[in-house]
């Protein structure tokens, strides 16, 4: 045997080296689980808070857009029912008054009803009153579509019971001609409680006198009635 060989026993021994040994990632893998478990709670109520919020929006939209849809309903409906309206005016009716007193003629919406009197005994030989439907109690405080008259009374003391109402800006007063005759309109509060229109001219020895006795009426008392007036002075 070579003496130089390494005899049993002679072996050296290897030393323990801490580098050697498994690594213990047990408080590593516990942190990163709990990081994970935190940022899933966060993003899960981030996500249900989301979720939330959009649900709302998405009601409150839909609640707005019911809204919407139904006040469209009703401007169409109101549209069609005012167009409707004005359909049935026509053909308009007619008034004509005696010879005697100007001879009158009233064009007036066919879906109006018209009660006049007609004296020549009276201080206002002509009078009228006009409505949508049926003319209600000439008593009963009803602003009339048209209120006819023609009257006894004087056009320049007619016109002077609106002078102080004109000077407090309750009424506006502005020259109205129509053919060769000379009046004066009136807007605004021209009775006590009623806001309206009042066209005058002198007719003679007496006044025409026609009133819209409420700003409901005034597209058709400028349209229909005044546009389509006439008289013999």
């Amino acid at each position: 045997m070579d003496p130089n060989y390494p005899q049993p026993g002679q072996y050296p021994q290897q030393p323990y080296v801490a580098s050697q040994a498994k690594p213990n990632h047990g408080p590593i893998l516990f942190i990163v689980l709990a990081i994970f478990a935190m940022l899933t709670l966060v993003f899960g109520y981030l996500w249900l808070t989301t979720a939330s919020k959009y649900g709302d929006l998405n009601n409150n939209f839909e609640q707005k857009l019911a809204v919407a849809n139904e006040e469209s309903a009703k401007e169409i409906s109101a549209k069609k029912d005012t167009e409707l309206s004005e359909k049935e005016k026509s053909p308009y009716a007619t008034y004509q008054g005696p010879a005697a007193f100007g001879s009158v003629k009233i064009v007036y919406p066919k879906t109006w009803s018209a009660f006049v009197t007609e004296d020549e005994k009276s201080s206002t030989p002509v009078n009228g009153y006009f409505h949508p439907g049926f003319v209600p109690g000439i008593q009963s405080g009803t602003a009339f579509a048209l209120h006819l008259e023609v009257t006894e009374t004087d056009y320049a003391q007619l016109l002077k019971r609106f002078e102080s109402d004109s000077k407090n800006g309750k009424v506006k007063v502005t020259p109205f001609q129509m053919g060769d005759t000379a009046g004066v309109r009136v807007d605004g509060e021209i009775e006590n409680k009623k806001k309206g229109s009042v066209v005058m001219f002198p007719l003679r020895d007496k006044t025409l006198k026609l009133t819209a006795e409420s700003e409901q009426f005034t597209k058709d008392f400028d349209d229909i009635i005044i546009k389509n007036l006439s008289f013999s002075p």
